[in-house]
C-alpha cells in the first residue's frame, strides 16, 4: 500500500498497545489504511477535511471500529508525528 503522506514518528499510546497485547489486533494493517488515505470509520466532513488536509494542510484522523474497539490515528499537521489510541483516549486529547 503507498503513502498519501509521511506519518512521522510513530506513536501508540499505553493503553492501546495493552488493547493489542490481550485481544491480538495488529496495529500495522490499520496504519497502512492511514497512511493510503482509507479514513476508515469517520463523517463525511471529516473525510472532506481529511482530503482538504491532504493538499492544504491540516490534521488527519481516521477511525478504524473493530470488534474489541475503536482505534483512532491522527496525524499532526506538520506530519512530524503519527498518534495511535483508543477513540476514547482521542476523545480526551
Amino acid at each position: 500500500m503507498s503513502r498519501a503522506f509521511p506519518l512521522g514518528q510513530l506513536i501508540a499510546t499505553t493503553d492501546v498497545l495493552r488493547l493489542c497485547d490481550t485481544t491480538g489486533i495488529t496495529l500495522g494493517p490499520l496504519i497502512d489504511r492511514h497512511g493510503a488515505g482509507d479514513w476508515g470509520d469517520i463523517s463525511i466532513a471529516e473525510k472532506a477535511a481529511n482530503d482538504l488536509a491532504l493538499t492544504q494542510g491540516g490534521r488527519l484522523l481516521s477511525c478504524y471500529h473493530l470488534p474489541h474497539c475503536r482505534i483512532c490515528i491522527v496525524t499532526a499537521a506538520d506530519r512530524g508525528q503519527t498518534v495511535v489510541m483508543e477513540l476514547e483516549e482521542c476523545k480526551t486529547t
